[in-house]
């Protein structure tokens, strides 16, 4: 079937250096970045609603070959319409 491995624990494995902090660095700035390009249009919760709206109207759309219409129009429509219950 398969074979057995014994490991020593005496030896310690070297591990290769992580490239995590690097990345987390990176991607710091990320959010600040977006916060400040998002505010005026009204945050995370409201892009990503008229994300939404445009996929569910892009897919409509797909029924009536214009899909990509709908779906621009969805997202027009997601982000002009202030919705109550997104603002947190």
């Amino acid at each position: 079937m398969g074979e057995r491995v014994l490991i020593n624990p005496s030896v310690k494995l070297r591990r290769p250096a992580s490239p995590l902090p690097r990345i987390q660095g990176a991607l710091s700035a990320v959010p600040q970045k977006a916060a400040g390009v998002l505010a005026p249009v009204g945050g995370w919760r409201q892009v990503t609603f008229a994300f939404g709206l445009a996929f569910c109207l892009g897919g409509i759309g797909d029924v009536f070959d214009c899909a990509v219409m709908l779906f621009i129009g969805g997202l027009l429509i997601g982000l002009a319409l202030r919705v109550p219950w997104l603002k947190g």
